[in-house]
């Protein structure tokens, strides 16, 4: 693997002016706890991204809820809150939004569906199946309503 890619710049023409480099890299502070009826994790996280000369440093917050009623768990998360990213002069918001899952299972058998909703896309709804052979071999299909079968 290499990690010191040159990617060449060109101008506004489309002739070759010399090479430039683009990374990112993010760390992140994770804490999960079960409590009696639910449980609930929260990851902080530190993003910075280089392009060039110009890099822009931000953090996010994504958090989760789950909790379990008989055979089945509900999992509600909130993804990607954090400040503002800004190249030069332009500032732009990192997508956040919301997830929210069911999963309803029987003995080997399992049925999920989830919605999501990220600021500025369309939201996502999606279905699926699961049955387990064995408690080795897992089958799974699934359709995304707007994007197909998965």
């Amino acid at each position: 693997m290499e990690w010191n890619l040159s990617i060449d710049r060109t101008d506004t023409f489309g002739f070759y002016s010399g090479t430039f480099s683009a990374y990112d890299f993010s760390i992140n502070l994770a804490f999960a706890h079960k409590f009696s009826n639910f449980n609930f994790g929260i990851n902080i996280g530190l993003a910075n991204e280089r392009i060039d000369s110009i890099s822009s440093t931000s953090y996010l917050i994504n958090s989760s809820l789950s909790t379990r009623f008989k055979n089945t768990n509900f999992i509600f998360s909130i993804i990607n809150l954090g400040k503002s990213v800004k190249f030069v002069n332009e500032s732009f918001t990192l997508p956040w939004g919301m997830l929210l899952g069911i999963n309803y299972y029987y003995k080997s058998f399992s049925f999920l569906s989830s919605f999501e909703m990220i600021i500025g896309y369309s939201p996502k709804f999606s279905l699926a199946f699961s049955y387990l052979i064995n408690k080795v071999l897992d089958l799974r299909a699934g359709y995304q309503f707007n994007y197909g079968f998965t």
